[in-house]
């Protein structure tokens, strides 16, 4: 690039996204100043273009330009005495101030630092890879931008002193790309860009308190996935005796405006579906004109430039307010059911607008992330998903908190045999566009809509759309249809006619067969402290938000699920496709979720106060553990992932892996239901003060059921899962994993972290011990060997199978040491031959122990936690004394309680009924010296909770 001036050129390096600033040196100069790519700060006089001699770094000598610690990017202010550059490198970024002579006056690293090691996001302090890319600002004596951390999108905004460089404060925020903070009287807006896990702040929009940082409020607007990303520099209306309204535009095409005093939307307007960058929002400007009426200009990634302006007559104006929405259809609804899909669109215009609604199974392409048509996504989710397991008061179902039966039978199956069969159903293009059949014409004139097809909307009204539906024709799984909305608003496309013309809007509606994705809410530990968010499915976590918490490390378990399968494709799992990036509409959805065998409803109950047993130190007194259980089924329906066009299975869809058909000859027709709990136990009752490591660790016993009558052969069940622990330690770099089966324990942990930073998070199957086969193997695999963005899925997936048939141990996985963003895959079980009908059960349980000196072999605590876990479950009956082993002195123990009664089986009663018939007696002291001294048949254990 160059800078043409009236006496020459003024040649540059690469520029992306610098930023000019103009300063008048001395009162009479006007110079520029701007950055390169390479990190050189260049002046050049704004008369004529030749570099500005005066930029000599303060030695003299003549122009210098000043070679920064790395890239600014787009940053570039002024105070009129300092330019402020923030900075991105590959080692952690940094804020600089200089001198208008281009000496240095000042920089962040060498001041107070950055402060992202400093601040809690989920899952722990902030990592040191701390950068920016973002812009910068200057007012009133502080400079503010906002850092990007690589990972779990976190970010930190600052306020930073402009003559002396020390940090004024220093706040939680999400990673900024690219955009650009606004300074106003009282706070500061900041759009932001999160991709992996989410917000950290519960918006992408945030507005901090001018004076200390703390946040007022975080807006994002309605739109999917990724589409509320911002590259956009917001611009902010600034009208005496009006509110200050916000404007800022995401990457999906969404120009919202915000009124800042509260953080609300009061209406956004939108970019149609393009190629590329066309929908991106990247910057704007508000003035009035020459006639006194204000202007709002910005522009898109296309290098269009809109001028919108008040029309000053009355108009309608169609806003879109939910594009995507699910319903669940429950099996046997009956024909002519209505269903409702709430708050679709409203009028944010002045007079009425006329609507006309048209349903068909084929996309018109015009919602933002279905490109070129046809090509679907469903999100199997409650709409107030999000917000319903954000809210503790939601575990609180009413009643549950009275049930506190103190001895409860295991729940039988109770399973519907009349259920709807489970046909394929995958969405076709067709040549013309068709109303779905399962929609009735029962509406006025023959329409599917309880409404009928048109529709008039008064200024300020919300539509609803009402469908009347064959209740019979909807099969498991997600059925979606588009409608159409075609209105006459006269402009709802900014950009109609630029891209060709485009289609009325449309939103894309379904129903889904059986019940949606949801999770509740389970609270153990020391006061209800930890948790673990229970899928109604074999997920075990989810990038969208904390799957679970213990000891305050939030985030170590970024992704996962259960999964169990009889053959290379005949797998059954429920899971996001880590790398697509479409979330719920790219999942894996083969373990479906069933209502819950508690309360029937589909979303997992929680049942709280419940006896878990009572435990003892000493064999006297036995003290009472409550907790919480939380119920939940699910049944496999295996999806078809056959493509007939090149002949091979691909599991890597996108843009409609949920809607993959299931298909009746590969579903294994296993049911599960499950019951998680852990405890609370007070860690300031002294009894309990030898087992508080019940309170790091969740237990999840799940009893399967052969539903079809078949019999299956090689069944094989493990998990998948992304840990990032070493993203939360202060040394750690990689993670790696190691098992050990004699405590029938595996767990992941940051393989070069220092003695005493390691933190492991890990699993236990139960039961173990006599007669039991604990938990097989454990395998590490990088990215490659996971779900890259170039058909990573494929390569995972086809091995999955192959890896739960590895030997035991730690048979097969990359080089533990420093791979690429480690996952790991587990084997728990192993079942030859299940019989037609059969029922099974075990148990899993997570724990996560902080402060470990070395990973590679078992903690102390580890060790602990699963053998207590496996006898307070029902098992390891017969060492009644507690010390792991079964001899001679357990017999005498034993006998003497029996006989003298002496002080009874420690930690738990039942572990001295070693004949299973629910009694402590001479018959238990017999089986005992039978096995002991006779070889006799090992302890018989069984589910006690």
């Amino acid at each position: 690039g160059h800078v043409g001036g009236t006496t020459g050129i003024f040649n540059l390096g690469t520029i992306r996204y610098g930023t000019a600033t103009v300063v008048m040196v001395n009162g009479t100069d006007p110079v520029v100043y701007f950055s390169d790519d390479d990190g050189n700060v260049l002046a050049a006089n704004l008369a004529d273009g030749t570099p500005y001699a005066g930029f000599d770094q303060g030695l003299g000598g003549g122009y210098k330009p000043f070679q920064l610690p790395g890239n600014a990017l787009k940053s570039g202010s002024t105070d009129g005495s300092h330019l402020f550059f923030a900075l991105f490198a590959n080692t952690p970024g940094d804020v600089v101030a200089l001198n208008l002579d281009g000496s240095l006056a000042w920089q962040l690293s060498a001041t107070d630092g950055l402060q992202g090691g400093n601040i809690d996001f989920a899952g722990g302090p902030g990592t040191t890879n701390e950068a920016f890319q973002c812009g910068i600002a200057y007012d009133g004596g502080a400079v503010y931008t906002n850092s990007a951390m690589s990972f779990p999108d976190g970010g930190v905004m600052y306020s930073i002193d402009a003559t002396t460089g020390s940090v004024i404060w220093a706040a939680k925020s999400n990673r900024v790309l690219l955009s650009s903070p606004v300074v106003d009287a009282n706070a500061i807006y900041m759009p932001t860009q999160t991709t992996i896990v989410g917000t950290q702040i519960g918006g992408d929009l945030p507005a901090f308190k001018r004076d200390n940082g703390s946040l007022l409020w975080a807006f994002t607007t309605f739109a999917g996935a990724f589409d509320t990303r911002y590259d956009f520099d917001p611009v902010l209306s600034c009208e005496p005796g009006k509110p200050d309204l916000l404007f800022a535009g995401t990457v999906g095409g969404y120009l919202s405006c915000i009124d800042v005093s509260a953080g609300e939307e009061v209406f956004h307007r939108r970019l149609g579906w393009g190629t590329g960058f066309a929908n991106i929002m990247f910057g704007g400007a508000l003035a009035p004109d020459g006639g006194g009426a204000s202007n709002l200009v910005i522009t898109d990634g296309q290098g269009t430039v809109y001028d919108l302006r008040s029309s000053g007559t009355a108009r309608p104006r169609l806003e879109v307010v939910s594009d995507h929405i699910v319903v669940p259809v429950e099996f046997g609804t009956p024909s002519g059911t209505v269903f409702t899909f709430p708050d679709i669109a409203t009028n944010t215009g002045c007079a009425d607008l006329n609507l006309t609604l048209t349903a068909s199974d084929v996309s018109n392409g015009s919602i933002g992330n279905v490109a070129g048509g046809g090509t679907v996504t469903v999100a199997s989710v409650r709409s107030d998903f999000a917000e319903a397991t954000s809210s503790l008061a939601d575990r609180l179902t009413a009643g549950f908190n009275q049930k506190k039966a103190a001895v409860r039978e295991a729940p039988s199956f109770n399973l519907d045999e009349n259920r709807s069969p489970l046909t394929s159903n995958r969405l076709v293009n067709h040549a013309a566009t068709a109303v779905p059949p399962y929609l009735l014409p029962m509406g006025p004139g023959g329409s599917v809509f309880v409404t009928g097809d048109n529709v008039v909307l008064a200024p300020g009204d919300t539509l609803d759309i009402q469908v009347f539906v064959d209740g019979p024709q909807i099969s498991r799984g997600p059925q979606p249809f588009f409608v159409e909305l075609a209105s006459d608003d006269p402009d709802y496309w900014l950009n109609d006619g630029i891209l060709g013309t485009l289609p009325p809007p449309e939103v894309q509606l379904t129903l889904q067969g059986g019940c949606l994705f949801d999770t509740t809410y389970l609270a153990f530990g020391d006061g209800g402290a930890n948790f673990d968010v229970v899928a109604n499915s074999g997920r075990t976590a989810t990038g969208d938000f904390s799957s679970q918490s213990i000891d305050g490390w939030e985030a170590l378990l970024f992704q996962g699920s259960y999964v169990y399968g009889i053959t290379q494709h005949r797998l059954a799992m429920n899971t996001q496709n880590w790398w697509a990036g479409g979330g719920e509409a790219d999942a894996w959805v083969s373990m479906q979720p069933d209502p819950n065998f508690f309360d029937q409803n589909c979303k997992p109950a929680i049942e709280t106060g419940v006896s878990l047993g009572s435990i003892s130190a000493d064999g006297i007194t036995y003290t009472p553990i409550t907790g919480e259980v939380v119920y939940k089924n699910y049944i496999d329906s295996v999806q078809d992932f056959f493509d007939p066009g090149s002949g091979e299975w691909l599991w890597d869809v996108t843009g409609g892996g949920s809607l993959t058909p299931f298909t009746n000859d590969s579903t294994m027709g296993i049911a599960a239901q499950t019951r998680t709990f852990g405890a609370q136990l007070d860690a300031t009752d002294p009894a309990l003060a030898p087992f508080l490591v019940l309170n790091n660790i969740y237990i999840e016993i799940m009893d399967f059921h052969e539903r079809n009558g078949n019999m299956l052969t090689g069944w094989k069940f493990g998990a998948f899962q992304d840990d990032d622990n070493h993203f939360f330690t202060a040394s750690g770099t990689y993670d790696t994993v190691e098992i050990d089966r004699n405590i029938s324990a595996a767990w992941a942990y940051p393989g070069d972290a220092a003695p005493g930073d390691i933190v492991a998070n890990g699993w236990v199957k139960l039961p173990f011990g006599c007669g039991e086969t604990p938990i097989k193997n454990i395998l590490p695999i990088e990215r490659a060997q996971s779900m890259t963005p170039a058909g990573g899925a494929n390569v995972y997936w086809d091995s999955v199978y192959f890896y739960m048939s590895q030997p035991p141990g730690i048979p097969y996985g990359h080089n533990q040491n420093g791979a690429d963003d480690q996952d790991c895959m587990i084997t728990f079980v192993e079942k030859d031959t299940i019989q037609p009908n059969e029922q099974f059960s075990f148990a899993i349980g997570n724990f996560l122990f902080d402060g470990i000196t070395d990973g590679t072999v078992a903690d102390p605590r580890i060790t602990e936690v699963c053998n207590l876990a496996n006898k307070w479950v029902g098992f390891g009956r017969g060492d009644v004394n507690n010390d792991n082993v079964i001899n001679l002195a357990d017999i005498i123990y034993l006998s003497d309680h029996v006989n003298l009664g002496t002080a009874g089986p420690i930690p738990f009663m039942h572990l001295g009924d070693v004949n299973n018939d629910n009694a402590v007696d001479m018959g238990d002291v017999n089986y005992l010296v039978d096995f002991y001294f006779n070889y006799g048949p090992c302890p018989l254990g069984d589910w006690e909770l």
